[in-house]
């Protein structure tokens, strides 16, 4: 099975794709986590990546293309990608998409509510981060609504009432809990 969890910055992506990896043995890739772990370690990617890391912006198309390509094969749920039109159309099949949607003020208010010690989790960057997911990836939204494999769920409320709406999603596709 392949899922997608996409939706604006701190609308609970990370958080739904954890305990659908974990209900459903499915591996989660995170392009963010797997960004901030390239970036820590340093090395030739790092140097390439760094510059757009806690502006808000986008890190270029190739750049992710190239490196989530590298961990796709098999079954998995998906965080945060894609982002853009070309990454979508770069994409396999793909059997749900699930966007968990949310207000600007509301994304704003959690990212800089949370208390994760990231160097983006501030007010401006939030703002700046919706800004860029309005103009980049709601087309995203719009294609998969079009390959009629989207479902949108609102993200305003709590963690176990999305959760279970994803739960009714993906149990409607025929997939095994644990």
């Amino acid at each position: 099975m392949k899922v997608l969890i996409i939706g604006p910055p701190g609308c609970g992506k990370g958080t739904q794709s954890a305990k659908v990896s974990a209900d459903y043995h499915l591996r989660h890739i995170s392009t963010g986590d797997m960004l901030r772990s390239i970036a820590k370690e340093g090395g030739e990617l790092a140097e390439r990546i760094k510059p757009y890391m806690g502006t808000g912006c986008l890190v270029p198309d190739d750049l992710i293309i190239e490196m989530m390509h590298s961990k796709l094969p098999g079954s998995y749920i998906l965080d945060g990608y894609p982002r853009t039109m070309k990454q979508a159309k770069s994409m396999e099949e793909v059997n749900v998409a699930v966007f968990l949607s949310l207000d600007e003020e509301e994304c704003v208010r959690r990212i800089v509510g949370r208390n994760q010690g990231r160097s983006d989790d501030n007010r401006e960057t939030a703002a700046m981060r919706y800004k860029v997911y309005m103009k980049d990836t709601l087309p995203v939204v719009k294609h998969l609504k079009e390959r009629k494999v989207l479902t949108e769920i609102a993200g305003n409320r709590g963690i176990e009432e999305v959760y279970g709406d994803i739960k009714k999603v993906l149990d409607g596709l025929g997939n095994k809990r644990r």
